[in-house]
């Protein structure tokens, strides 16, 4: 194959990955969104915020108004449904175990200004289990090495025959593109299609520390910051205090404490176990909601 043949191979990929890519307006923000069904859109949650509209740039170049289903912060994910009905291009999603280091991927992306905008890159990185920066749990993530622009979060990830691999963000990464696979994108719709409750909430900023061994534990989740009437904050939690159990579950660090939180909903109460100079306090909380949601 020529340059020039794989040139236009690489285009006309494009304009079919962009057949299904939408442009997604929430006040002043912009995102991608990709069509789902023929009347659902998926994108990221970052750029959305309380009692603000938006709208979704159909590939046809239609605005059209767009109610927020639901949304999972953990994983930069939210599911808008439109009030109108959009032509469904048939794409076939790739499983990501079949993924392998070292493809070509290509981001697709769309806003309502500028139309279609691409960015192609190889496989860099195929992740096992992980947690999100923001606390969402997911088998896999994909990290592609190509530049996300200003727009581009929201919108798919496409291997070169054109299989939907994921939804790209930087939501989850202050450097990186990161992508949430099709099966992730796939379980969480279909939790925010059957009314999905989200996931609870400290209002702590946690770091992890190590501990002397008088303590009996290598290391723990110290407070260093409290928003204002968070669940912690009002159970009685101080800057400094150290997690060290959540519900009699051993709490070693930031990410034992995300994942204990997003197997739980808001509203329960739980029982907790800190350091607090030198002595281990109880406290009970009832753990809350991410303002915004």
């Amino acid at each position: 194959m020529s340059l020039v043949q794989w040139s236009e191979s690489v285009r006309d990929l494009a304009r079919r990955g962009g057949l299904r890519t939408v442009a997604v307006r929430a006040g002043r923000h912009g995102a991608s969104g990709w069509i789902w069904d023929s009347t659902h859109v998926v994108t990221v949650e970052h750029i959305l915020s309380p009692h603000v509209e938006v709208s979704v740039y159909t590939p046809e170049g239609k605005l059209l108004p767009a109610q927020v289903v639901g949304t999972h912060p953990g994983l930069d994910l939210a599911l808008l449904r439109l009030e109108s009905e959009v032509e469904l291009v048939e794409t076939r999603t790739r499983p990501t175990p079949s993924l392998e280091v070292g493809e070509f991927a290509l981001a697709v992306a769309r806003s309502g200004e500028d139309g279609l905008g691409v960015a192609g890159g190889l496989i860099a990185c195929r992740s096992g289990a992980w947690t999100s920066c923001r606390g969402g749990r997911a088998e896999h993530f994909l990290q592609p090495d190509l530049q996300l622009y200003p727009g581009y979060s929201g919108g798919p990830l496409l291997d070169a025959e054109g299989h939907f691999l994921g939804i790209n963000t930087r939501g989850l990464s202050r450097s990186q593109a990161i992508t949430l696979t099709s099966e992730t994108v796939a379980e969480v719709v279909a939790q925010l299609l059957a009314g999905r409750k989200e996931p609870a909430y400290l209002g702590t900023g946690l770091q992890t520390v190590h501990l002397p061994e008088t303590y009996g534990r290598e290391s723990g989740a110290m407070v260093v910051s409290l928003e204002p009437g968070s669940p912690a904050g009002r159970a009685g939690a101080h800057l400094g205090d150290i997690l060290i159990e959540l519900d009699g579950v051993s709490t070693a660090g930031t990410q034992e404490v995300l994942r204990e939180l997003h197997l739980r909903e808001a509203g329960q109460v739980v029982q907790t176990i800190w350091i607090r100079a030198g002595q281990e306090i109880q406290l009970e909380i009832e753990l809350g909601q991410r303002p915004g949601e």
